[in-house]
């Protein structure tokens, strides 16, 4: 199964607020993001292992255009 990817706007931090950011969710459950496309060739960002974690309402900001 191929990874499914696409922007989502993650918050930062109160200075900056949201940041687009390109995210690849792997078929294994990993959430992966990278600062644009052409940044994936470098190590990512951050990332979190869905199949695994609990999510609190605090963790990760994000927004997507949509679904």
């Amino acid at each position: 199964m191929d990874p499914e990817t696409g922007y989502l706007k993650k918050w930062t931090n109160f200075a900056q607020g949201y940041k687009l950011r390109w995210f690849i969710l792997s078929s294994d459950g990993k959430l992966s993001y990278y600062i644009d496309q052409a940044d994936t060739k470098n190590a990512c960002r951050g990332s979190l292992n869905m199949s695994s974690c609990s999510l609190h309402l605090d963790s990760w900001h994000l927004k997507g255009n949509h679904p």
